[in-house]
């Protein structure tokens, strides 16, 4: 959830060197918040179909700023439905 929502407030990656720039500074994010190196978080914390899909211009709708649960569930959904491939652009 935490990479999912990093790349949609990415901007779109418009070249190879913009995604891979936006992936790195995702992991960081991401392993930061866990503890952990970039290197880690995107073996084994990031699905690699979070990160396709923003490489294809897909990310999901962010609800909110996440400060209520209904955003955090909305954010849950919107991973699940990405996942599922029933994702919105």
């Amino acid at each position: 959830m935490l990479a999912a929502a990093a790349y949609a407030a990415a901007d779109p990656a418009r070249s190879e060197r913009a995604f891979t720039w936006a992936r790195a500074a995702v992991m960081r994010e991401v392993a930061q918040e866990l503890g952990n190196t970039p290197t880690v978080a995107r073996k084994s914390y990031v699905d690699p179909r979070v990160t396709r899909a923003y490489r294809s211009g897909v990310t999901v709708d962010l609800p909110g700023r996440l400060e209520t649960d209904h955003d955090r569930a909305a954010l849950e959904r919107g991973v699940i439905d990405l996942l599922d491939g029933s994702h919105h652009v």
